[in-house]
């Protein structure tokens, strides 16, 4: 049974982000499939913030943490680059 889901869930990773990046589909595509990594990023984030916080474990903790920071300052980098110069 963990094959299988580790199977579905790389299959819909390699999909969402190969179509996330690539320019031969329309944008609000792209941009349905770049929210719907961030949706599966954040959930497995905030999964682990509430199983390190349940069983008092620092690590997972931070790295629920971590897992939020990532896709923060990926956001916030690219809403620099689009961003028109002043």
């Amino acid at each position: 049974m963990g094959d299988l889901a580790e199977l579905l869930l790389g299959l819909f990773w390699d999909g969402a982000m190969t179509s996330a990046k690539g320019q031969w589909l329309p944008r609000p595509v792209r941009i349905l499939a770049g929210g719907l990594l961030l949706l599966v990023f954040l959930g497995l984030a905030g999964l682990l913030l509430l199983v390190g916080i349940d069983t008092k474990k620092p690590g997972l903790v931070l790295l629920g943490i971590g897992f939020l920071a990532v896709p923060g300052a990926s956001l916030f980098r690219a809403y620099r680059r689009r961003r028109p110069p002043r």
